[in-house]
């Protein structure tokens, strides 16, 4: 049977992520587009888009929504 928890090398990607990125994740999260984190954040909606490309590298999922799922269970999703 399939458990919800995030598989351990996943979870060693999110503890790699930054502060920023943290921020990033929080508001994806919670459905923000990417102009809605930049403008919350004060910064450019590329510089959204570079730490959510460097998150899914980090975490190795695969899209946005993957994210905020395995943020979920990790607590980083508040």
């Amino acid at each position: 049977m399939k458990t919800l928890s995030s598989p351990p090398e996943k979870a060693s990607g999110f503890a790699a992520l930054t502060p920023a990125e943290l921020g990033v994740l929080r508001l994806l999260s919670k459905g923000a587009t990417n102009r809605e984190i930049a403008d919350s954040l004060h910064i450019e909606e590329t510089t959204v888009k570079k730490h959510v490309s460097n998150m899914l590298k980090k975490t190795g999922l695969r899209n946005r929504v993957a994210l905020a799922v395995a943020a979920q269970p990790l607590g980083l999703a508040e």
